[in-house]
This record gives C-alpha cells, sequence and structure tokens, in this order.
C-alpha cells in the first residue's frame, strides 16, 4: 500500500513504501504494446499459416519481454526509511540492498516540488544524459508525483528523493537529528 509505514522493527522511525500507480504503468507500456502489436499485424498480412518458426519464436519471445516489462513495472518499489543511524533508500527490484546516507554527512535538506525537468535543472544535468538514477552532480530516487526532498551533502553532493509525504519526512529527519550527538 503507497505511502503507509508498515515498519515493526523499532529502530525504524520514517518508512514509506511507493510504488507505481495505474497510469504510470499504462504509460509505461503503451509504446512496447503497441510496437508489439506492429509486429503481429505486420506478420499477420501474409497470413498465419505461412509464418516459419523463427517468425514464431520471435513473436512469443517478444511478446514475453513485452509481458516481464509490464511486471517490472508492476513490482517497482522505491522505500524510503529513516533509522537510527541513517536515510535509507531502495528501488525494488533494481537495487538488492538499501543505500545508505549518514546522518551526520546532511548539511542541509528540504522539501521540493519537482517539474517535468527539475532533477535535471537541480542536478545540472540533461534529460539526455542523466535521466536514470545518477546525474554528474548527484543522485535522485523518483517514482512517480511531484513531491520530494531535497538533500544538500556535506561534501557539496545532491541527492532527491521522491516522496508522498515529505513533509512528514523532513519532520522525522529533524526529530532523528535533535537526538543525534553532536
Amino acid at each position: 500500500m503507497e505511502g503507509v509505514a508498515k515498519h515493526t522493527d523499532p529502530l525504524i522511525i520514517y518508512q514509506e513504501v511507493q510504488g507505481l500507480r495505474t497510469r504510470e504503468i499504462m504509460n509505461g507500456s503503451i509504446i512496447p504494446i503497441a510496437f508489439f502489436i506492429f509486429i503481429l499485424i505486420t506478420l499477420w498480412r501474409g497470413g498465419w499459416d505461412k509464418l516459419g518458426l523463427l517468425e514464431i519464436i520471435a513473436v512469443l519471445l517478444f511478446g514475453s519481454i513485452v509481458v516481464g516489462w509490464i511486471l517490472l513495472l508492476y513490482k517497482t518499489k522505491l522505500i524510503t526509511e529513516i533509522r537510527g543511524d541513517g536515510l535509507y533508500v531502495q528501488r525494488k527490484p533494481q537495487h538488492s540492498t538499501f543505500k545508505k546516507i549518514f546522518l551526520g554527512d546532511l548539511k542541509k535538506y528540504e522539501t521540493v516540488h519537482l517539474s517535468r525537468s527539475y532533477p535535471w535543472e537541480a542536478l545540472g544535468d540533461t534529460p539526455l544524459l542523466g535521466s536514470f538514477y545518477w546525474g554528474f552532480r548527484g543522485k535522485y530516487y523518483t517514482l512517480a508525483g511531484r513531491e520530494a526532498i531535497s538533500l544538500i551533502l556535506k561534501n557539496g553532493d545532491s541527492i532527491i528523493i521522491g516522496s508522498q509525504r515529505p513533509e512528514e519526512l523532513v519532520r522525522a529527519l529533524d526529530k532523528i537529528k535533535q537526538i543525534l550527538p553532536r
């Protein structure tokens, strides 16, 4: 369930689990499905009885890839946790473990509203060069939505983490930073 705390570990102060919404999954599936339909129509014009084994295998293989892509989109989750020793981010199934950001390394953090080009503008990238998970001057972890927190580390790196509840995430960071020894 999106945005609901699911933790039982007493060391976890904040947890948010986000998944892609149906609209984002459909948007990510339109081009592969359209291409698959184009291939089927192109092959069908010659008649199904004239298809060779190679064409049938190619259609089945490409159809399996399209179905696998859609299942991957359904399974994609962004998990953000604040524990006693740091902020943890994991994008499943792409990351097998959490990425840890030490709370002592944080210089500044704030909520931000993402425009379509915000991550690239903020990190000094262009969509073609840094549109996936990393940029030349920072990292960003987002799935869907326009709300996020921007972290500036003491070494100057920038990290943007998407959140459905950015104010609650900032409050949790404030709370844990007050508890930590200086």
